[in-house]
């Protein structure tokens, strides 16, 4: 059998209103690199690539972007986590705002 918490957090509405604030995890992931630190001739090839990466960099400036797809991974996963965070936490205040009321 369920405690009244749980009954009231499995039936929070999934729309989260936009006042909730949630505890965001730690932003753990590793820093977009700048182009501007390559050298001149390398920075125009860079920037386009990192705005449309259909095509891959020159040998000499290929840790550039693994640096920028580490980055942008480490970056997506990190949201999936907030989102779920997210929607976790806000069940249980649901379900805490409820009981408040309800005992208040």
């Amino acid at each position: 059998m369920s405690t009244p918490r749980e009954y009231f957090a499995a039936r929070a509405p999934a729309a989260i209103p936009e006042w909730f604030v949630h505890v965001e995890p730690p932003k753990k992931f590793p820093p977009m690199p700048d182009y501007i630190q390559l050298d001149e001739a390398h920075r125009g090839i860079a920037r386009d690539w990192q705005s449309d990466p259909i095509s891959d960099l020159p040998e000499e400036i290929a840790w550039y972007g693994e640096k920028v797809k580490a980055h942008r991974e480490g970056k997506w996963s990190w949201n999936r986590l907030n989102e779920s965070a997210r929607y976790v936490q806000w069940r249980w205040a649901y379900a805490d705002l409820v009981l408040a009321a309800r005992n208040g």
